[in-house]
């Protein structure tokens, strides 16, 4: 994976939900009364049916047996009878090029989602509110930083502490660090106890030692662990599961479970058209669907035999997910969206599926995308659990996921930033952003990781100064030819962008943000 610069300007102001008990007044998202559900609880793996919930200003103030109470207030309400209510699911690795990435996966019912590779931008999205009574849903992590020896070790750690500064919420350490950096890193925690760390793990030392060196509060991949744990204990990794959890549940470390990722390159490897054919692939920003589509995508040029291993390892994934969550360890359902070829949101709902294939119950696969990453991830923004006080983000389904976990995919309505959607409003917004973005495909299509010069001949305007792309989807173009280091095509598409978009001031931070990186590497 490609990394790049970092710049760590500006304070992340998360928002977070409203907490006012009033009646609605202008600007609010006003009242909102849920009839007659079922409330889903993983926790307890049951069910409390003939409820109804209250939400005021996107917080659920009470919850009462249906069939009581005339509660005084003017409110929209929404018959559920028959339907089943389950808390907003949580993405603990994520990645965003794209910010309409985000309304995708709230349609998908995912309210709150972590990126695993961030940069001012982020930040930038953190301090966005969708809607007067949206959570704070996105939290950031930094730039993925590596090291090996004392020296470079010492420069990340003055790096994590900018960073911390900034406002990003959890740090990312990359494949490269050797045990001189661990030890340098473990102090950086003990000195600042509040620095949250995830990451990949080397595939050059021992699983043992990494999970015990203080360093890491969160493993980002399964794989990573697997890994590790073959490289320590060779085929009998297995044995050793348990001496593992011990390690991870007593220096608490979680696991980030990414199973999906690892499903769908086996997928694509075997046959890409096959793997593509099967996902809501138009779901998915439009460089994505580029991407995924195109010869650059690596994974879609993998031999049969090195498919077939890669199948081999997603069911030793489950095995070490199902033995680890078996000895106690905290499990958080990841997906790493959008590595080819998970679409936003709808992955979500393939990792918990992948985690019912591995043994874990229904209750146990919710949990790891629920009240577990709730606690972990987004302890102040009271998501995970329907109950009083709590954020008022929750699927409607027609059947009680704690017997299929399938049944979130299709809901039947959502409750999101105060506000319920029902499935055909559901459906009509998901469209509507696949609409745009087969627009946008057009002049995407084109691009090229060596040139964006195929992208601005493709570029037009009518005669109301209207372009043929939008200014998110070129947005997504400047991130990437930045990612790949093609910082003189990013400055191109960003002086483009603030051309088209001259009113948008987020067309001109991309631009100055560019501006600064490019100057940043003259004067190394």
């Amino acid at each position: 994976m490609i990394r790049t610069l970092l710049r760590v300007g500006g304070l992340a102001a998360l928002c977070s939900a409203c907490v006012s008990t009033s009646l609605p007044d202008e600007g609010r998202c006003g009242a909102l009364v849920i009839e007659d559900v079922s409330i889903v609880d993983p926790e307890a793996n049951a069910t409390r049916s003939g409820q109804s919930i209250l939400l005021q200003d996107g917080v659920i103030t009470r919850i009462y047996d249906a069939p009581s109470a005339s509660l005084g207030i003017t409110a929209k309400r929404v018959d559920a009878s028959g339907l089943y209510a389950s808390p907003a699911l949580i993405d603990a690795h994520v990645h965003i090029f794209d910010a309409r990435d985000i309304e995708m996966h709230r349609l998908h019912g995912v309210a709150a989602i972590r990126n695993m590779d961030g940069w001012a931008w982020h930040l930038r999205l953190a301090q966005k509110k969708q809607s007067p009574c949206a959570i704070s849903g996105f939290i950031t992590t930094g730039s993925q930083h590596e090291a090996n020896g004392e020296e470079a070790a010492n420069v990340v750690a003055r790096d994590i502490i900018a960073e911390k500064s900034a406002g990003y919420d959890w740090v990312k350490l990359y494949d490269s660090i050797d045990e001189t950096a661990l030890k340098v890193l473990a102090k950086l925690k003990t000195q600042d106890p509040g620095i949250r760390i995830s990451g990949h793990l080397p595939d050059d030392l021992p699983a043992s030692g990494l999970v015990q060196s203080g360093v890491y509060d969160d493993i980002a991949h399964a794989e990573e662990l697997l890994a590790a744990m073959r490289y320590e204990y060779g085929a009998d990794w297995r044995e050793y599961i348990p001496e593992i959890a011990e390690a991870m549940t007593k220096h608490g470390v979680s696991l980030t479970t990414s199973i999906e990722t690892n499903q769908s390159i086996a997928e694509q490897a075997k046959d890409t058209d096959e793997a593509l054919a099967a996902r809501d692939v138009q779901f998915a920003a439009p460089l994505l669907q580029a991407f995924w589509r195109s010869a650059f995508n690596p994974y879609g040029h993998i031999d049969e035999e090195i498919a077939t291993r890669l199948q081999k390892d997603v069911s030793a994934l489950k095995e070490l997910v199902f033995g680890l969550s078996r000895q106690g360890v905290t499990i958080w359902a990841g997906t790493d969206a959008p590595n080819p070829i998970n679409v936003p949101g709808a992955a979500l709902h393939a990792e918990l599926s992948r985690l019912v294939e591995a043994g874990l119950s229904p209750a146990e696969a919710l949990q790891s995308a629920f009240s577990r990453p709730a606690e972990g991830l987004f302890p102040n923004a009271r998501l995970g659990k329907i109950a009083e006080e709590m954020a008022g983000e929750f699927i409607l389904t027609r059947e009680n996921p704690l017997n299929n976990v399938d049944t979130l995919r299709a809901p039947a309505g959502l409750v999101s930033a105060g506000r319920y959607l029902s499935a055909d409003e559901i459906d009509q917004r998901k469209q509507k952003l696949a609409s745009v973005y087969a627009a946008d495909l057009e002049v995407i299509e084109k691009f090229s990781p060596a040139s964006a010069a195929n992208i601005l001949n493709a570029i037009e305007t009518d005669e109301s100064g209207s372009a043929n792309i939008s200014e998110d989807g070129l947005t997504s173009l400047v991130w990437f030819y930045m990612k790949m280091n093609n910082f003189s095509e990013a400055r191109t598409l960003s002086e483009k962008l603030a051309a088209l978009y001259p009113d948008s001031a987020d067309a001109q931070f991309v631009l100055g943000y560019i501006i600064s990186l490019e100057d940043e590497l003259a004067a190394d």
